[in-house]
Order: C-alpha cells, then structure tokens, then sequence
C-alpha cells in the first residue's frame, strides 16, 4: 500500500534511559474467565542470556563493539588514507554524515543534513566527499581533511541537465518540485555520476558546477552506480527491471543491459575490473558479472539455508584487501555473509557473522584486520511507555451530555515507535575460521526458519485442527482477514491479560465487541507487528515481508518534517515471494479483497500467477465495497453492510470465496477534524463494524468452516508497557478456544501462517515459515454457538467542534489515507479528547538503545 506521508512534528524531549529498554513488568489480570496473573514470560521482546528476542521472532547476537549512529545508515565508505570510516544515515532520526576514527572507534565530526539517500563517495584526490541528498534534487559536498579527518561542510551541488537546468522530475513520484538523486559515483577522471531517479535519467556530471556532460535513459527504478577500475564503463542497477544497465564512460551511450536477479540493490567491482558483484535484494544472491563478456557467470545464493524463500535481503557489498573474499549484508537474516570468491567460476559461502538488526552498509579496513557494519534498526526496541510517574486513575465515562474525563495524579510517558530505531556501526574484528564457525551457530540459532518448514510445522501439537503438515486438509474452508489501523494493545484492550489499564484510550465503553469477542474467545496479549508503520505494515500483513526499498524509504516519510516519498511503484514495494493472493491462485483458492490493495499490481518479476500481470486482485474485488465510501458510507458500521450483502449472496448461491482480506480502518480516526466523527465515534463506529462482521458470518450457513483472523497492521499509535510493537489480535471460529488467554509469542507473521496451514497454503518467506502458528488458540472440539453484536453506549454521530485548539490543528492535517497526516501530533490529539485538556501527554522519550562493548 503506497501512501505519501505528512509532516511531522520534531520530537521534543531526549531523555537517556537505558534501564528502560526491555523493562516490562508483570501486570494482573482484570478481567473474570482469565488467569489471575499474567506470568512473567521469556518468550518477549526483550535482552535475555541467550541473545535479544526481536518483536519479530528472531534473535540477535550481535558481535563485535557497537558505535551508535542515526538509524538506518545508507552509505558508508572509507577516507582514502583509511584512517576514517564516512557513515551517511537517512533513517526517522535526523539525517547525518559521521566521521569515525578507525583507530580508536570514536566518533570525530558529525555533519546534520535535512535530507539524504544512498550513494557516497569520494573525488580521486581524496579530499572532497560527495553524498546523495535524494529529493533535495543535488549532491552534498565536504571537504575532507586527511590530517585530521574532518569534514569541512561546502557549497551542495546541484544535479542539472545538459542545458544547465535542475534535472526533470517526474510525475511518477510523490509531490516536490527536486530530483531524486541517488548515487554518486567518481570515475578516475574526476567526473560525477548520478542518478536521478524518478525520470531514469544517468548523469556524467562536471565535479564544479554540477552541470551535465552527458545523460542516458537507464532502466527501471535505477538506484546505484558503479564506474569500473579503469574508467571506461558506468554500471547502472535497474532495481525495478532486475538488470544491470551498461554505458560508455564519456558519452554515456547504452553498451548493453545485463539480466541479474530481482530487486539488485548494490554494485561492486573487483580491484581488476574483471568482475562486476550484483546484490539481488529480492533473490537473495549475488551476480558474479564477467565485465568482459556482460555476462553472468556465478550466481551464489546468500541465505543461511539451501531452499530458503524470500527473505535474506543482501543489500550492501564489501571485498577483503586481496580480494579473494567478499562481505554481504544479509539485512532480513541479521548477517554478513562471508562468501570464498577467489575461484573464478565456483564461488561459496563461508559462514555468517551475526550483527544487529538490519545491517545495511559494510566496509572493510585497508589491512583487512577490521569489519565495518552499518545496522539499520539497531538491537532492537523496547516498551513504547518506558518512564511511568505511577499512580494514573483513570475515570473514562461516556453518558448522555457528557463528555470523556480523567482524573490522574502522575504522567505517562512514551516513546514513538520509529524513535526506538536506533542504528550503529558494529566494528568486528575479522574472524579466523574458528570463530567464523562459531559466528555461523550464532546466526543460525538466532533464525527461527529451516528448510524443513516449507512441509511442515516445527511443533505437532494435538488437539487442534491447525495441521501440521502443509496441505493437509482442516475443517477451515474459509478464511476472512480483517486489518485495522495502528492500535496498541494497551490502547484497547490494556483491561485484559498482561494489560495496562493507565494507557487505554479504547477501553470497554468504546469497544464493547472487541472485549466481548477477546473475552469469550482468544485473549492474546503477546502478539506483535511485524511492520513499524503502515506502508511496511500492509506489506508484512499481506505479504510476510517487505522489500529493501520499503525498508529505507518509510522512515524519511515519518520523519521530523517529512522528506517525501522517494519515487517509486508496486514493482520495487512488491515482494517477491507473492501475496496470500497469489498464493490462493497458485493452489486454486478463490479469493476476494474488500478495501486492502485493491490497486496494488505485483512484481513483473512474480511467479506466473493469475495476478502478475495486471492489478493484483482484478476481478476479485468488492465493487460495492469500493463504492461505499462515494456513496457517503464510508464509516465502518455502514461499510460492512457491503461484505454482509455479498455474504447473503453467497449463502443463497452455495458459493463463498476461501479467502477475503479486507481493510477495516476507521479506528485510525480522523482526530479532531472539525464536523467528522470523534476520536471515540470513530474507534466506536469500529467495533460496531466488527461486531456486525461477526455477527453476519457466526449465523450464516458458513460458520462451522469459517476463521476470521483481526488484527492491526501496525501499532504506532500510541503507548504500551511492554514493546512498542505488541497489537491487538482477535481469532474467531467454532474451533477458537473459549474464554482463553493465550500469552503465546506471536508475530503478524504468526497470522500469516496460521492462514495458510488452515487453507492447505505453504509459506512464501522465510518469515511465515519461521513463525509460530496459533495452535494455542485453537481446538479440535468445535462450539457453534454465534455470537450477537453489542450495541454501542457511544454516540456513533457525535462530531467533533468547529472551533477550539484541536480543530484548528486537525484541519491542517491530512485524513485523504491512512498516515497522511502526522502521527505525533494525531496522538496528542486523541490523548487529549479522550483524557482531558488538562491531562500531561505522556510525550515522546528517546531511549538509549546501544552500548559500546
């Protein structure tokens, strides 16, 4: 789901507390039917003797001494006197360049930047620095002074055409007037090389005014540059297209357009020129290219395991000072994976060193005795409310004439989800063969998928209709995917299991059909996103994955003020491991969506399925649904009224679709945005529509082989004790578990693959496969008794004013999508409508995440 995002607000406070970073405490149970205390769990997000458990299910164990930079670093080379390590970042945090001295692996200059992209790279004289600035439409300039390593900010320089004229943007990318300039690259010459994106354009750039020399049309979402050794060629990725494009250096005249593998995120050529190394972040390999003949030659897959599906990410290149071994971030296996290149046709893997989480940038010291790592997300986040004043009371009413109140004596605080990420450089000392083995167990105990996955679940557990065995058959004919916007747990339903009733903004007077349905089925109070925010969020709920261009782009888009959506379209966003769509298609399942990527068109470069080449779900998409909101029923309570419709439908044809997805959403809310509904009508209007949702399928003729599986595809909205990712996740069918707290560990992923065993479906990443299904939840002995929508005590039409504070600051936001408008200031908002203008907002607190070891 491609959405533009609004501006944020910058992050006011920058409180260190370290102490808070896995600090989640037991909390007792309120609520009757479940356990009386929610025991401590080791299967949560937190540092334990055996590595960090991520909200994601893997764990890391990173190696090495740990350098904390901004998040998500981009780029990352070496001074030409290798005395320093250049670090560009473009994460949520402010951008930056970093200088760190390789000796004593301090930090020594750290240049701020308001926008920057991937590319870095140094002029052959060595003391001039180029960096990306992305939609800023140039390049950044510093000087660089070898005595002493420091960077000397210049004058940018300006990406233009051969006319001099800024370089054409184009209209396939969001908003903005700039290029999207990726790159650099610098031949022996001095000539600059950039890209700018949007318009495919190649530039052979003048290194003083930035003038162009010469340009050339490349191929499809081109994002890296190469020049080879002696100056003669220019390599170009061709993300989008899975090529890499060739140029003559001096005119920039096509010499020909080399097939690779998917998403190719990263260029790197041999000291000799002979071999050009392709990173394949969408297959998980690297190319081996013979630059003589424009051919491959090797292929060499990066993943820890021989059949491993999408999912490993190889995205940044590094080679030893004699070449004979090449380094691979391996950014969704948290790995560098060390690969024997010094055999000319028969290249192999090594081992892997473990890193932190997301490693995205690699470089190597001149005398090979040191590795550079750049990791993305750092070691992991924490709960989203890590400082608490204690003693909150809450008294949250909803009577006729009134309003929401709150009495409170302490103030809450909380992080924002993205502000968790903090990224690093891991400096490693270079292993020898015994250490790298012993590296390779570490990684491999840290990844929860093995081949053996793909067939059949790690755990057989009885008494339950979810096989354990891939295709074998369930009584589950049908499944329905609900997916809400943004909650926390503790948001809604922090009254129940390992809950915390002080952060609930939902609770049961706004949501009576969520506690009613957690409480007579499933409570599960350890389940997490897998996704951040939404644009990675909907990919990793319908997908189990997102791609390396989702993963670096999201983060400026949340950022403090946004930088804009980097350009580009479902064929760098889609996974290639498919969606539960195309998973149905593949197996001969019906399918329908009812509001979830009812645009999205997958990769070209998909398997052949029913939807690889044309809108994803063409044809299996609920026109009526799509025509509510024009119709002006668009919220949640009336839209339903389409999918009940074709529910009726089908049970008088005898026909119903074995998979519907649908986006239920108006729990985002449009805050305070004079005359729309309120905060509390809306997350009301809501569970009313889920209320109606079950009530429809648990009467019809299709309930005993129907599973319906709620969740939200983030939970960045708002605070919660234990992680900032844990969510609100609902399963109902006849072979749910009654009045049961489950406090299992489970993922989004964990959703994904219940799904598919239910539906005979195999895995499609690594993620799904590794993930635990929710055999908890479910039973072998059916109860068939439906269940009856609750009725709303809120006042489903209550608008919001037309004036006041929170009006005005709602109308400058942007409510046309989900997270167009700015989170921070959306959570302010709702804080305050629910909880009183005289409440402390529990405001954002940057935490320290990393160490130096």
């Amino acid at each position: 789901m491609k959405t533009r995002r609004g501006t944020w607000l910058a992050v006011a406070a920058t409180l260190l507390a370290a102490s808070a970073l896995y600090g989640a405490q037991e909390h007792r149970a309120k609520e009757a039917g479940l356990a009386a205390t929610a025991k401590a769990r080791a299967d949560m997000p937190r540092v334990t003797a055996n590595g960090t458990l991520l909200p994601n299910g893997w764990v890391l164990h990173p190696a090495g001494r740990q350098i904390p930079v901004g998040d998500m670093p981009l780029a990352m080379c070496l001074s030409p006197d290798g005395r320093r390590l250049l670090v560009s970042t473009g994460g949520f945090r402010p951008c930056q360049v970093v200088s760190i001295n390789t000796d004593d692996e301090q930090v020594q200059v750290t240049q701020t930047l308001d926008q920057s992209w991937e590319g870095m790279a140094f002029g052959p004289a060595g003391d001039t620095l180029y960096v990306s600035g992305g939609g800023r439409g140039l390049l950044w300039r510093f000087g660089y002074v070898k005595s002493g390593g420091d960077l000397i900010r210049q004058e940018p320089l300006p990406v233009a055409d051969l006319k001099g004229r800024p370089a054409p943007y184009s209209r396939d990318s969001a908003g903005g007037a700039n290029a999207w300039v990726a790159g650099p690259a610098v031949g022996p010459d001095g000539t600059l090389y950039a890209l700018n994106v949007p318009s495919a354009t190649l530039y052979a750039l003048d290194p003083t005014t930035g003038k162009a020399r010469a340009s050339s049309v490349t191929g499809d979402h081109p994002n890296a540059v190469a020049v080879s050794p002696e100056g003669r060629e220019v390599w170009v990725t061709d993300q989008g297209g899975g090529a890499v494009s060739v140029f003559h250096a001096g005119t920039l005249d096509k010499v020909a357009e080399v097939p690779v593998g998917r998403q190719p995120a990263a260029l790197l050529f041999s000291p000799d020129g002979r071999r050009l190394y392709v990173a394949n972040s969408g297959s998980d390999s690297i190319s081996v290219v013979d630059t003589a003949t424009h051919t491959v030659r090797q292929t060499v897959r990066t993943s820890l395991f021989p059949q491993s599906p999408t999912g490993s990410t190889p995205d940044a290149l590094a080679l030893s000072p004699n070449a004979r071994t090449l380094f691979v971030t391996n950014a969704d296996n948290n790995d560098v994976a060390v690969v024997d290149v010094s055999a000319r046709d028969e290249s192999r893997v090594l081992g892997f060193i473990p890193t932190g989480w997301y490693p995205d940038a690699v470089a190597v010291a001149p005398d090979g005795k040191k590795l550079f790592v750049g990791v993305g997300k750092g070691l992991g986040t924490g709960p989203s409310s890590p400082l608490r004043g204690g003693g909150m009371v809450l008294d949250i009413y909803n009577k006729p004439g009134q309003s929401y109140g709150v009495r409170h004596d302490k103030p809450v605080t909380f992080d924002y989800i993205s502000s968790l990420l903090s990224g690093s450089v891991s400096v490693i000392d270079m292993p020898d063969s015994a250490q790298l083995a012993r590296d390779t167990a570490l990684v491999l105990a840290g990844c929860p998928y093995r081949d053996a996955l793909l067939t059949r679940t790690a755990e057989r557990p009885a008494h339950t209709i979810i096989p354990s065995v891939v295709g074998k058959p369930s009584p589950i004919k049908h499944v329905l995917y609900i997916i809400k916007e943004n909650r926390t747990y503790d948001q809604v339903l922090g009254d129940l299991g390992d809950g915390d009733p002080d952060l609930t903004l939902f609770g049961k007077t706004v949501t009576p059909n969520h506690h009613a349905l957690a409480r007579a089925f499933v409570t599960l109070d350890n389940l997490y996103c897998n996704g951040e925010v939404s644009e990675d969020g909907h990919q990793w709920c319908n997908a189990a994955f997102c791609t390396d261009w989702t993963e670096k782009v999201y983060p400026g888009n949340y950022a403090s003020p946004s930088r804009g959506d980097a350009p580009g379209d479902d064929v760098v966003s889609a996974s290639t491991g498919g969606y539960l769509w195309d998973d149905c298609a593949r197996h001969g399942l019906t399918y329908r969506t009812y509001g979830e990527f009812s645009n999205f068109i997958s990769s070209k470069d998909a398997a052949p399925v029913a939807t690889s080449t044309q809108p994803a779900l063409q044809g299996h998409v609920s026109l009526a649904w799509e025509l509510a909101s024009r119709q002006g029923k668009g919220r949640d309570f009336q839209h339903v009224d389409a999918f009940i419709d074709e529910l009726r439908a089908g049970e008088r044809e005898g026909k119903w679709p074995n998979y519907m997805v649908m986006s239920l959403g108006e729990d985002h809310t449009v805050g305070l945005t004079p005359n729309r509904p309120t905060p509390w009508a809306a997350v009301a209007s809501n569970d009313l529509g889920l209320g109606r949702i079950v009530d429809a399928v648990s009467h019809s003729k299709f309930w005993p082989t129907t599973a319906i599986f709620v969740i939200e595809d983030d939970a960045q909205a708002g605070p919660d004790h234990v992680d900032a990712h844990r969510t609100v996740g609902l399963v109902i069918s006849p072979y749910t578990k009654r009045h049961a707290l489950d406090h299992t560990f489970y993922t989004t992923a964990s959703f994904v693959r219940t799904m598919e065993l239910l539906l005979g479906l195999p895995p499609m990443t690594q993620y799904d496969a590794g993930a635990t299904p929710l055999f908890a939840s479910f039973t072998d002995t059916p109860n068939f008794a439906p269940y009856s929508v609750l009725s709303q005590r809120t006042d489903l039409m209550a608008v919001n004013p037309g004036r006041g504070s929170g009006a005005v600051a709602s109308a400058r936001l942007d409510f046309s999508h989900y997270d167009r408008c700015d989170p921070d200031t959306l959570n302010r908002l709702l804080w305050h409508a629910v909880k009183g203008h005289t409440s402390v907002y529990p405001g954002p607190v940057y935490a320290a995440r990393l160490a130096r070891r």
